[in-house]
């Protein structure tokens, strides 16, 4: 399986959270079964806000702004 996820986010994450933890964290949240009734979107919603929430447990003392974008697709356009 390729990887298909793309993370924006400020120095507020990337000053304390280093790529290959964001690269695990997200990876398990978007590649992990779903729970009943969620949704990648729930999933990608999810990821971002433990890496902020992350982020701030580290002291971050930065904006932090976290976006992440799940580029998998289950048809082809």
């Amino acid at each position: 399986m390729i990887d298909g996820f793309i993370v924006l986010a400020c120095e507020g994450l990337w000053n304390v959270v280093s790529d290959d933890d964001t690269y695990q964290l997200v990876k398990r949240c978007l590649y992990d079964k779903f729970p009943a009734g969620g949704t990648r979107e729930s999933s990608s919603t999810k990821a971002a806000v433990i890496l902020a929430e992350l982020a701030i447990a580290r002291g971050s003392k930065e904006n932090i702004n976290v976006i992440v974008i799940d580029l998998r697709s289950s048809t082809v356009s």
